[in-house]
This record gives C-alpha cells, sequence and structure tokens, in this order.
C-alpha cells in the first residue's frame, strides 16, 4: 500500500449531527458514490447550511458504529437536513487523527488503511475502539487536493477509549 500514516494526535469531538447520504453500495463503488456526489452538487446544498466548526472544511466520509458508510458533512445536532438527505447523531467522544499521505486518487483508506490506522494508533500508547463500534470519520480536503508530488492527503479520526 502506497499510503502512509505521517502524523497522530488526540481530538475530543462534540456531540454533532452528519447530515448526507448513507451508501447502501458495495465498499468498492465508494468512488463512483463519491463521483455522484461531486457531479450533482449535493456537497455545495449541504454547504449552504453552514457545517460544524469541527468539519474543518472538509469532505466526510464515515462509518458509523451503528452500520454504513455515509458521505456528508458535520453540522451542529439542531440542523434539519434537507430534503433528500438523511443525517445519523455521531455522540460526542476521543479520536486520533491520523494524518495520511498517499497515491491513491480520493479513497485511501480500505481494510488495508484501517488495520493500518489501528496499528499506529497502539503504537501511540492510545487504545482504538473495537472496529465494529468504533465511529471512524475521513476528512477529504476540498476540493480534492495533492501535494506538489502528487500525494493526496487526508485525515483519518479513528475513535479511541
Amino acid at each position: 500500500m502506497s499510503a502512509k500514516i505521517v502524523n497522530v494526535y488526540k481530538k475530543n469531538l462534540p456531540v454533532l449531527r452528519l447530515i448526507g447520504k448513507r451508501c447502501m453500495c458495495d465498499p468498492h463503488d465508494f468512488i463512483t458514490t463519491w463521483d455522484e456526489w461531486l457531479n450533482k452538487g449535493w456537497f455545495d446544498q449541504l454547504e449552504k447550511l453552514g457545517a460544524a466548526p469541527e468539519n474543518e472544511d472538509m469532505y466526510l466520509g464515515v462509518t458509523a458504529n451503528n452500520g454504513g458508510y455515509w458521505i456528508g458533512l458535520l453540522f451542529p445536532p439542531d440542523t434539519v437536513a434537507p430534503d433528500g438527505f438523511e443525517y445519523v447523531e455521531v455522540p460526542a467522544a476521543q479520536y486520533a487523527v491520523c494524518v495520511f499521505e498517499g497515491k491513491k486518487d480520493k479513497e485511501l483508506l480500505n481494510e488495508d488503511g484501517i488495520n493500518l490506522v489501528v496499528e499506529e494508533i497502539g503504537k501511540c500508547g492510545l487504545t482504538p475502539v473495537s472496529l465494529w463500534s468504533a465511529w471512524c470519520i475521513e476528512r477529504y480536503s476540498r476540493p480534492f487536493s495533492q501535494d506538489g508530488k502528487g500525494k493526496t492527503l487526508i485525515d483519518c479520526l479513528y475513535e479511541i477509549q
């Protein structure tokens, strides 16, 4: 895998509302789903609501602890989802933020990426929440951008104990 973690730090997030769409597709189709989001301007629609500061001006892919993969943005808990969008409450939690660097386009994280995140968190002396009950938030720069060497930079927030 050409992606690597270049930094790890801790971050607390308050209760937030993820507004977006739950992807019921095969994980191999996530890139197609991201392209649909970009082509249909769904991020533009959500940006008009005023995302929470914790969103940090990023596009989000979120694996919820109750199952499913979501694409969307984070908002204050009382934000109303516009027609055509859904929401899920993200509870307050502490996260290990893993800053990734890699050569893949858009979707850097896959099973290997998550395994690398969990391994790196452990090396830092942090205890990750079980894979099946953790929240995992991928933050992609907007627009998708690369450094001068063609590497995409993203953050992966993985829930810790």
